[in-house]
C-alpha cells in the first residue's frame, strides 16, 4: 500500500500542465480528522484540515494512520478509513457519486438528500436513497455492508444484483456477480464500524 501511494503522489504531481476546468462545484467541506490526509485538485496536492472546503472533482488520500469526515450541505457524511483513496466525482441530486479506488468508506445519507447516491468501485456499483452502509475495496473484490436503510449491489457489467438489508452483506469479486446477501458477524462488523470512527 505504501508503494500505492507513493506512485500516486509522484503520478498527481507530474501532471502538471494539464488543462483547467472553468470552474468546480462544491461537494462539501472537513467536519472531522484524525492525522495528515492530501486532496488533489487538478495539479496540486493540498494539504486537508477540518473546514477545508472540498470540490468535485478532488481524489482524497488518507494514510495509514489517517481517517476524514466530509460533511455534505444536506446533512449527510462520509467518513473515510485509513488507506483509503476516493474520488467525489458528482454531488447532484438524481445522478450524485462518488469513486472508491481503495479502502474503507462508511456513508450515512441524510433523509433531506432529493434523489440517491452510489458509490462505485473497481468491481461494484453500491445504490442508495437515504441509508447508512460500508464498502470496503480490497485487492480482489468490493464488499458491501449495510447498517440502516436498503442498497442495491449491482456488478461492474450489471450482470447481477442484490437488494441488502440491514445486518446484511455482500462480497463482489472482480469479474464476478455478487454474493447471495449473508448476516455479517459481529467481528466482522464491529471491525468495519470501527475503521471508520471518527469523533
Amino acid at each position: 500500500m505504501r508503494v500505492y501511494l507513493a506512485f500516486l503522489i509522484l503520478f498527481c504531481l507530474a501532471s502538471a500542465g494539464l488543462p483547467r476546468p472553468a470552474f468546480a462545484a462544491s461537494f462539501g467541506q472537513v467536519v472531522a480528522q484524525e492525522g495528515s490526509v492530501i486532496a488533489f485538485r487538478q495539479d496540486s496536492p493540498l494539504a486537508l484540515h477540518i473546514g477545508a472546503r472540498l470540490e468535485v472533482g478532488d481524489r482524497i488520500v488518507t494514510g495509514a494512520a489517517s481517517r476524514l469526515r466530509i460533511g455534505l450541505p444536506d446533512g449527510s457524511t462520509f467518513s473515510l478509513g485509513a488507506e483509503t483513496d476516493i474520488t467525489l466525482s458528482a454531488l447532484e441530486s438524481e445522478s450524485g457519486f462518488v469513486s472508491l479506488l481503495f479502502g474503507i468508506l462508511r456513508s450515512s445519507l441524510s433523509s433531506e438528500r432529493q434523489g440517491g447516491f452510489e458509490v462505485r468501485t473497481p468491481s461494484a456499483v453500491a445504490s442508495v436513497r437515504s441509508t447508512d452502509w460500508i464498502v470496503e475495496v480490497l485487492e480482489h473484490k468490493s464488499a458491501v455492508f449495510v447498517v440502516d436503510g436498503r442498497v442495491a449491489v449491482t456488478d461492474e457489467g450489471a450482470s447481477g444484483q442484490v437488494v441488502l438489508d440491514p445486518g446484511f452483506g455482500t462480497d463482489v469479486p472482480q469479474s464476478g456477480q455478487p454474493s447471495t446477501p449473508k448476516q455479517w458477524g459481529a467481528p466482522r462488523v464491529e471491525e468495519a464500524i470501527a475503521r471508520t470512527a471518527l469523533p
